[in-house]
């Protein structure tokens, strides 16, 4: 299967969008400045894994990637 690779202020930019899947597909790859991150629909995982109990899981939040995502672009802006 063939995925797109976002940035991810493509992802910030376009998270919200209920083109966001058509667009780009789901899953999708975003690039960090650490690796690859796989990011999919919460419904797809549930579909392909069954029910999800989170306590379980090692997943990340989108709310905790996104803030990681802005932290890097805060450091980013300082000068050395």
């Amino acid at each position: 299967m063939d995925m797109i690779e976002i940035t991810p202020e493509e992802l910030i930019g376009n998270l919200d969008s209920d083109e966001f899947c058509r667009r780009f597909g789901n899953p999708v790859i975003v690039k960090t400045e650490n690796g690859y991150i796989v990011v999919m629909a919460f419904e797809l995982y549930e579909r392909l894994f069954g029910k999800v109990d989170l306590s379980k899981e090692h997943t990340i939040e989108m709310d905790e990637f996104l803030g990681k995502s802005k932290e890097t672009e805060k450091k980013d802006d300082k000068p050395d």
